[in-house]
């Protein structure tokens, strides 16, 4: 997710772009004309949400990005041993099967695909 409205739109997303990432690009912002959603949309994000926003559609918008598939890679997320499937909410530890709230699932995207680091 890309917070904010920075000087340029296009730079966050087109450095990430350019840098070769792959992940899905949430863009909340203040900013609500329609060209400013076609250039932030253009520039590179796959979603594009105006603040004030309901959480329950933010959330419905991450998991539409979670289920779709990058150059038809799989959507499990994996780090070691515990794996995550974003569409059945399932989480994998050590063969061990357990499953998430929806509400969980952001963050645990968001800590998995970023290596478990926080």
């Amino acid at each position: 997710m890309l917070e904010g409205s920075p000087p340029n739109p296009k730079d966050s997303k087109a450095k990430l772009r350019d840098r070769n990432f792959t992940i899905p690009v949430l863009m909340l912002t203040a900013r609500d004309t329609v060209a400013d959603k076609i250039i932030g949309l253009d520039a590179g994000a796959d979603a594009y949400m105006v603040k004030p926003f309901d959480l329950e559609e933010l959330m419905a918008q991450v998991r539409a990005l979670l289920r779709r598939r990058v150059n038809g890679a799989s959507s499990k997320l994996c780090w070691g041993s515990l794996c995550l499937n974003p569409i059945t909410y399932e989480v994998t530890y050590d063969d061990k099967f357990y499953t998430l709230l929806p509400k969980s699932m952001p963050c645990w995207s968001y800590w998995l695909r970023m290596g478990g680091e926080y």
